[in-house]
């Protein structure tokens, strides 16, 4: 039978391991010389995931046959990482190189992903997408659901105005500040230069303790009576109430400040004074510094007892509770207010009861159903999803995140 010259092919040249392996190390040089070159350079941008592969790759000797085609078929195993790759877009222009970001869950720490958790888009029923479910409470008239939510100034929905977390800390604080004759507010601030040292929680309970002692000694004055030189204790502060904002109006910026709300009215100069100097003697003593830091003491006041006085001290209140992280990225910072025990009193209030037209704040401060002035006996778990099909359409909104169930 007579041949076919016209199908003839040639045959494939042989490549030995020997030479694949000298291509690789010499590929694996040049690439980290131009990559050195590069970091020297500092108008080039580096990519220090290249070095990473380049270092991880000699894990597997038989990475790089896969250029290869002629020795696919002895290919045992794929590259150990896969790298960003720049993928073409098909569009009509024609194909456009787009840089396709992955993230992988194994190397994002718990922290991570409840914050990625909380920045979702919100789900349908007015659910909060941070709400864990219900706590359920029984009376002798009905049932009492209470939404159990995060309460994490930095999360998309508990940290914004009039949430059920921000409503929930003015009915708690409201009944305990009204009960101050005038109230003081003072505000003091974080110099720029040491906020890095106040990502700390050691730092930031030291810091509100050395105030609340400042506040309760007052200061010496020296007065003379009958001729006789005596030192007087004024400004003495019995009941207050603290609260540390994280950041500015942006929510992004971390600038920790220092708000309180005490038992005075006007307060002098001389009094600011002292304060203002003691603050800066104890940030140079504390971070052992070598200058004195400028402090930011501001001071306000009003009187509780007029109609015009309650709604700037409730301004006050709303203004304070706030949550102020609400853009913050930064993990040192958002680590540091994660789980800190923000709200502090100086002196005791009296428990008083809310008035019977909050009914919600009252379950919220007592416990009790201010209109049968039964007590609320809390038992059973109930998840999201089963509420909102049994039990949101008969459900009545009390406000702070409680509904109410009337037994048939």
């Amino acid at each position: 039978m007579r041949a076919n010259h016209n199908a003839f092919t040639a045959p494939t040249p042989f490549i030995s391991m020997a030479k694949i392996k000298q291509k690789k190390n010499t590929d694996l040089s040049n690439n980290k010389k131009k990559l050195h070159k590069s970091i020297i350079d500092q108008s080039h941008e580096v990519d220090f995931g290249q070095l990473h592969r380049l270092e991880s790759s000699k894990i597997n000797n038989y990475s790089y046959i896969s250029n290869y085609p002629e020795c696919k078929a002895k290919t045992y195993s794929t590259p150990p990482l896969r790298s960003k790759r720049l993928r073409a877009k098909k569009s009509e222009a024609g194909a456009e190189p787009v840089d396709k970001k992955t993230f992988h869950v194994h190397n994002l720490n718990l922290f991570e992903l409840k914050l990625k958790k909380m920045n979702e888009p919100l789900p349908v029923n007015d659910q909060y997408n941070c709400a864990v479910g219900f706590r359920m409470g029984k009376t002798a008239s009905g049932t009492f659901f209470k939404q159990i939510v995060c309460g994490k100034e930095f999360c998309q929905t508990c940290g914004s105005d009039y949430s059920i977390s921000h409503v929930r800390r003015i009915v708690r604080v409201l009944p305990k500040v009204m009960q101050l004759k005038n109230v003081g507010y003072m505000v003091i601030t974080i110099p720029s230069d040491l906020r890095e040292k106040f990502k700390s929680k050691i730092v930031l309970n030291d810091f509100r303790s050395f105030i609340k002692r400042k506040l309760k000694r007052g200061y010496s004055q020296l007065i003379t009576v009958n001729g006789k030189n005596h030192y007087q204790q004024r400004c003495q502060v019995e009941r207050a109430f603290m609260r540390w904002h994280w950041c500015g109006s942006d929510g992004s910026t971390y600038k920790p400040h220092l708000n309180i709300l005490i038992d005075k009215t006007y307060l002098d100069n001389f009094f600011l004074s002292l304060m203002k100097r003691d603050v800066s003697n104890w940030l140079k003593t504390y971070f052992k510094l070598e200058y004195n830091p400028l402090e930011n003491v501001y001071y306000g006041y009003s009187s509780n007892t007029s109609l015009q006085g309650q709604r700037k001290v409730k301004h006050w209140i709303n203004y304070i509770t706030r949550s102020t992280a609400t853009n913050l990225s930064d993990l040192d910072s958002l680590e540091t207010i994660h789980g800190y025990r923000n709200i502090s009193y100086i002196g005791k209030f009296e428990k008083t009861k809310v008035d019977s037209t909050s009914r919600g704040a009252s379950i919220i401060n007592n416990g009790i159903d201010c209109e049968t002035g039964e007590k609320i006996i809390w038992g059973a778990f109930l998840k999201p999803k089963s509420f909102f099909t049994y039990y949101k359409h008969q459900a009545i909104d009390l406000g702070c995140g409680i509904y109410y169930v009337l037994d048939s």
